[in-house]
């Protein structure tokens, strides 16, 4: 609660101070909630064209947007609640941290430090705060399923209800952002190791049928109203056109500067070409201009990817100050993850595969910093267990040993 108290108080505290409470921005959620209230269709992402139905923006946050546009209308007031759901949330997930560091490392304590220093030290405040994005949304289901599987795993083979937790729980993340299913997918993988294969056999399947059971509906409205079984969002096309051509920078701030930024939401010729084409024939328009350039520029594609990995951990925060004291954070959870694998504690494969497989579409289309927002938690707790065993290191190493109430000098 303290942890919780101190994030919420600093956060409001700071956008009140900066005048940032107001009508929230028009973001592809956002217009697509409009579009549910003004039209009853889940469409109409971009301002440029009304486009008709879409599979452009995953559908909770949208529909929860929605209802309190119903309620509250479009201007200051839908902004400020929003904007303090969105703080609350950020905050519930500062406080649970404690509960994290029990479960990954065994010592509350690395939580309560590096709760209460992420709650003092809003790297992120206007992703924490703008009330437009699910990123924050999305690293709170995250974690909270890291925190269950985390338990589950270590009493062996998980029980029945276990599975089906695990199973609602990621399709629900899934439905706010579709980037979590690969990690889901990969847990599932890992989870076949721990106990009897057989029963790991069947309740993985167990936990696989309830998550496609979550999904499922939102895949068969796809199939009916845009004509294809899209898998949560159907925009990849689309993305990995805008960052791949020879125009490109790795970086989505400075692609929305240049003139020849062919995106629906600033392109109104783009716009107007998917609004007769249809959506679906749109996207694979664009997923084949992609492809087609990346295989005739491979070297170029390679240049950009490497540059976005490099982006997606070390983002340039527009101040020296704070990309440098963030670049020390990843540094240290980079330290963290290690020496928790060295430690021989299972839980370094679960955070292992978080790192190594969320992050991969982001790698190939342009980076923004809210990509990464959804996993910082998993950085903030890792750099605070390097630092907690490094000091230990240090300290254990440095006093001397104590034998009979005699100090004896180390050997």
């Amino acid at each position: 609660m303290l942890i919780f108290a101190a994030a919420f108080t600093i956060r409001m505290a700071l956008i009140v101070h900066n005048h940032s409470i107001g009508p929230l921005g028009h973001t592809e959620a956002f217009n697509v909630a409009r579009s549910i209230v003004e039209h009853g269709t889940f469409g109409n992402p971009y301002e440029t064209a009304e486009t008709g139905e879409t599979a452009h923006v995953a559908p909770l946050f949208p529909f929860v947007l929605s209802l309190l546009m119903r309620l509250l209308g479009t201007g200051g007031t839908l902004g400020a609640v929003v904007q303090a759901m969105t703080v609350a949330a950020a905050s519930a997930l500062y406080a649970l941290f404690p509960a994290l560091a029990e479960a990954l490392f065994g010592d509350r304590r690395i939580g309560i430090w590096s709760g209460f220093a992420g709650a003092a030290l809003p790297f992120h405040l206007w992703l924490e705060s703008v009330g437009t994005h699910e990123g924050v949304y999305a690293g709170l289901a995250i974690a909270i399923l890291f925190l269950c599987t985390s338990r589950w795993l270590k009493r062996g083979v998980p029980e029945f209800r276990d599975c089906i937790r695990f199973g609602v729980g990621w399709g629900v993340a899934a439905l706010i952002s579709p980037a979590a299913l690969p990690v889901a997918a990969a847990l599932l993988i890992l989870w076949l190791g721990y106990g009897d294969f057989k029963k790991a056999f069947f309740h993985t399947t167990v936990a696989a049928l309830c998550c496609v059971l979550v999904i499922l509906p939102w895949i068969i409205r796809n199939y009916f109203a845009l004509g294809s079984a899209s898998i949560i969002r159907d925009n990849f096309g689309l993305e990995l056109s805008v960052s791949n051509n020879d125009e490109a920078s790795p970086l989505m701030a400075d692609n929305y500067r240049l003139r020849t930024f062919r995106h629906p939401f600033v392109d109104r010729v783009e716009g107007r070409q998917m609004k007769t084409m249809g959506e679906t024939a749109y996207y694979k328009m664009r997923l084949d201009s992609a492809k087609l350039w990346i295989s005739k520029n491979p070297s170029r594609f390679l240049s950009l990817t490497l540059v976005r990995i490099r982006e997606f951990w070390f983002t340039d925060m527009n101040s020296r100050v704070k990309s440098a004291l963030y670049g020390v954070l990843v540094v240290l959870a980079f330290v963290g993850l290690v020496m928790l694998g060295l430690s021989g504690r299972r839980d370094a494969l679960l955070l292992a595969v978080l790192w190594a497989v969320y992050p991969i579409p982001f790698y190939l289309v342009q980076v923004d910093p809210r990509y990464r927002v959804p996993i910082d938690w998993s950085i903030w707790l890792l750099a605070a267990f390097a630092v907690r065993s490094l000091a230990g290191y240090v300290l254990n190493h440095q006093r001397p040993a104590v034998v009979d109430g005699q100090h004896k000098p180390e050997s």
